[in-house]
C-alpha cells in the first residue's frame, strides 16, 4: 500500500508538471494577450508577449503596469466598475477601448477569470484581452448597412403612396366620372324608353351594375390613399373604423386626446398604414368580437393603440413563420425614429402600440 501510495504521489505529481509546462506554453504561444495579477499588487505580475505587442511595448515595460493604465481616459470610470465587478465574481467579460503605445486607441474584450484556492483565498487573476477592431467595424457596417437599407425603403413607401395618390385620383376622376356619365346615361334611357319593359328591365339591371362598380371604384380609391386624410389622421382613423365595423360586423371603436390631430402628412400616412394593416389582421386571424383604437398626442409625443379581445399569437412564432407583415410596420415607425409593440399571447388579445417623437422624427 505505500508503494502504490509512493506511485500515485509521482504520478500525480507529473500530472502537475505536465499541466504546468501545458499552460506555460498556452501562455506564451497564444495569439491574445494575457495577463496575471495576484492579490498581493495591484500591477501585473506576468504578461505574455501578444499583450505586450498589442500595446506597442516589451514584457518588461508591461510588468508592474495596471490595464487602468492602458485605458482610454473616456473609459476610465466605465472599466474601474467593470473590474471591481471582476473581482467578485468567478468570471466576468465586458469589453473597454485601450490606448496603444503611439497613442492610437483600438476597442478590446476582456475576460477575468478568478483563481481560488481551498479557503476560498484568491491567488491570482488571469486576463485575458482580444483585439475586436475587425468585430466593431463590422458591426459598424452592418449597423450603417441596416441604416441605409431603412432609409432605402422609407424612400420606396414614400414613392409607393405617391403612387398611390396618383391612382386613387385616375380612378376616382376618371373612372368615376364616366361610371356617373353611364349612370346618367342609363337614368335617361329609362325615362325615354320607360313603356317598354323588357328594355326598362335591361336598364334596370345595367343601372344597378354601375351603382355597384361605382361603390367599388370609391372603395379602391379610399384605400388607395382616402380622402380623409386630407381632413385629418382623426377622420381618416374614424372612417378607417367604420368601414371596418360595416365590412365584418365587428364594433371597432376610436378614442382620441383631441379632435383634431396636426401631423406631419408623412407620420400621418405611416400611423394610417399600420391601423390598416392591424385592421386587416384583426379581420383575418384574431376572431375578435370587438376593437378598440386609441390616439394620444402632445406636442412632444404621439401613441396609438390597437387592442382586440380575440385569440391572441406567440409573436416569436409569426415572425418565424411570416413576420412580414410586422416587419414592414416596424420598418416603418422605425424610420420615423419611433418604435413598434407587440403584446401578445394565446387567448389573450393583441394590443400593438406605437410611440413616435415629434420633436425629432426619424428621416423619411
Amino acid at each position: 500500500m505505500a508503494a502504490r501510495r509512493a506511485f500515485d504521489t509521482m504520478m500525480n505529481g507529473k500530472q502537475v508538471n505536465n499541466a504546468l509546462r501545458n499552460w506555460q506554453q498556452i501562455f506564451l504561444r497564444a495569439n491574445w494577450g494575457l495577463f496575471v495579477v495576484t492579490t498581493e499588487r495591484d500591477g501585473i505580475t506576468e504578461v505574455n508577449p501578444a499583450f505586450a505587442r498589442m500595446h506597442g511595448y516589451s514584457m518588461e515595460e508591461m510588468t508592474g503596469k495596471s490595464i487602468l493604465d492602458l485605458t482610454a481616459p473616456e473609459f476610465l470610470a466605465e472599466a474601474g466598475g467593470h473590474m471591481v465587478l471582476g473581482e467578485v465574481r468567478d468570471s466576468y467579460e465586458f469589453d473597454s477601448l485601450h490606448v496603444h503605445e503611439d497613442g492610437h486607441r483600438f476597442p478590446v474584450q476582456v475576460d477575468i477569470i478568478n483563481v481560488r484556492g481551498d479557503a476560498d483565498e484568491l491567488p491570482y487573476r488571469i486576463v485575458s484581452v482580444r483585439d475586436i477592431t475587425e468585430r466593431k467595424e463590422l458591426e459598424a457596417t452592418l449597423i450603417n448597412a441596416r441604416e441605409q437599407l431603412r432609409l432605402l425603403s422609407a424612400y420606396q413607401e414614400h414613392l409607393l403612396e405617391e403612387e398611390r395618390k396618383r391612382i386613387a385620383r385616375e380612378v376616382h376622376d376618371e373612372l368615376g366620372q364616366k361610371l356617373i356619365a353611364m349612370q346618367m346615361g342609363l337614368s335617361n334611357l329609362r325615362l325615354r324608353y320607360g313603356a317598354d319593359p323588357t328594355l326598362l328591365g335591361k336598364v334596370e339591371e345595367l343601372h344597378a351594375l354601375v351603382e355597384d362598380t361605382i361603390d367599388v371604384v370609391r372603395h379602391v380609391a379610399s384605400n388607395l390613399r382616402p380622402a380623409a386624410l386630407a381632413l385629418g389622421l382623426v377622420q381618416a382613423i374614424e372612417w378607417l373604423a367604420e368601414d371596418f365595423s360595416q365590412r365584418y360586423k365587428i364594433p371597432c371603436r376610436v378614442e382620441t386626446s383631441s379632435a383634431e390631430l396636426v401631423l406631419d402628412d408623412v407620420v400621418a400616412t405611416t400611423v394610417f398604414r399600420v391601423v390598416q394593416e392591424s385592421l386587416t389582421n384583426v379581420s383575418r386571424h384574431a376572431g375578435a368580437s370587438e376593437v378598440n383604437i386609441s390616439l394620444q398626442c402632445d406636442k412632444h409625443q404621439f401613441q396609438l393603440l390597437v387592442r382586440d379581445n380575440g385569440r391572441g399569437f406567440d409573436p416569436a412564432v409569426v415572425r418565424e413563420k411570416n413576420g412580414f407583415g410586422l416587419l414592414g410596420m416596424r420598418e416603418r415607425v422605425l424610420a420615423l425614429g419611433g418604435r413598434l409593440h407587440i403584446d401578445s399571447a394565446p387567448g389573450k388579445g393583441t394590443t400593438m402600440m406605437i410611440d413616435i417623437s415629434l420633436s425629432n422624427p426619424g428621416k423619411t
